[in-house]
């Protein structure tokens, strides 16, 4: 006989649920609830921090997951298996709570991946940077030892940074061909590059595979139907470490009579964080032939220089045949969107389900 929830909270009966609806049987949950109860309890208590405590049965509530002993048992040496700070414990949580809700694999390779890209303090410009500072970091399950590295092993390195990265130096008709072809490039790279000593191109591989994932991975209670999330690693010459710029694309959802007009219908974003210039984030949207540009900058030269060459990208637009409208450019001292966590919110959030798309837009 089942537990009457009447007199429960709205939280306590989501958790009764969760635990009650986790794959046994109606005579075993019948016999055995308040005892799964009490081990879930337990274990919980005794083997997870009371701030990860919250947190995972936030995460486990909002994605509606049911809560098992084998999978907190996982998750439990999961993080006692790796050396990590709260960040990455927390989106590690996630990370796991994701692929249990996709009914995936519990790989480690891919939980690391998505738990990268879900962490504020990882990027793959990081990751990248890692990979091509002249060491390469040897795995050893006790120890780690840094080696010197050979002439051939630096231009390999290097070699991985020219395809991912993308030089703001070359010209723009080059740019546009590295970001038309960049999805493919990130594929190819998967499939020539595999797992082995060096443990920074492992971190490389990771937070690839893990993107790749992201973007399969759509919340279904949001309006806005997301077509690609993408962290672009962008070089300044002659600086030698890519900074990160998330972009996101997707479909204009607005519901008028103009957009219905158009095929060519997409909400673009982008947010980056630079040395100088501070944090631009911007949201542009493409109706037809029509553009329209919101620009906020955490720097008043930022926002000086944009109005200053925002008339040239007008005219150079112009003669491509599109109509640019005058720009919001606004001054904020902390934008909406903060670059490190632009890519990041758009995968956590409450609901999530697996959605073949189009990566390459």
């Amino acid at each position: 006989m089942r537990i009457d929830t009447t007199n429960l909270n709205t939280e306590m009966k989501k958790l009764y649920n969760l635990i009650f609806n986790s794959g046994q049987t109606s005579k075993d949950t019948e016999n055995q609830l308040p005892v799964r109860i009490s081990r879930i309890i337990l274990l919980l208590q005794n083997n997870f921090p009371e701030n990860l405590q919250k947190i995972l049965l936030q995460t486990w509530l909002a994605m509606e997951i049911p809560l098992q002993e084998e999978h907190l048992s996982k998750l439990e040496g999961f993080i006692n298996n790796s050396s990590l700070d709260q960040n990455n414990q927390v989106s590690l949580i996630k990370s796991f709570a994701i692929l249990l809700k996709e009914q995936l694999p519990l790989l480690t390779q891919l939980i690391k991946g998505v738990s990268q890209n879900l962490n504020p303090d990882e990027s793959l410009s990081r990751a990248i940077s890692d990979l091509t500072d002249g060491k390469t970091i040897v795995n050893n399950r006790s120890k780690t030892a840094e080696v010197e590295k050979t002439t051939s092993e630096q231009i390999s390195t290097e070699n991985m940074k020219n395809k991912l990265t993308v030089s703001l130096e070359k010209p723009v008709a080059d740019i546009a061909e590295k970001l038309a072809d960049y999805p493919q490039i990130i594929r190819n790279f998967l499939q020539t590059n595999s797992y082995g000593e060096n443990s920074q191109l492992d971190k490389v591989i990771n937070h690839l595979l893990g993107q790749q994932f992201l973007n399969h991975t759509q919340p279904n209670d949001r309006q806005e139907n997301i077509l690609l999330n993408l962290e672009l690693p962008l070089i300044f010459e002659p600086e030698e470490n890519p900074v990160p710029l998330y972009l996101q694309i997707s479909e204009n959802t607005e519901n008028n009579e103009r957009n219905q007009k158009y095929k060519k219908n997409y909400k673009l974003a982008f947010a980056v964080n630079l040395e100088k210039s501070g944090t631009i984030y911007a949201e542009i949207l493409i109706i037809g032939k029509i553009i329209s540009c919101n620009f906020q900058t955490s720097e008043r030269s930022t926002t000086s220089l944009i109005e200053d060459y925002f008339p040239d990208l007008q005219e150079r637009l112009k003669i491509l045949g599109y109509t640019v409208k005058q720009p919001e450019i606004t001054y904020r001292k902390e934008p909406d969107k903060l670059p490190e966590l632009f890519f990041r919110e758009e995968n956590d959030g409450n609901k999530v389900e697996y959605t073949q798309i189009d990566f390459k837009v």
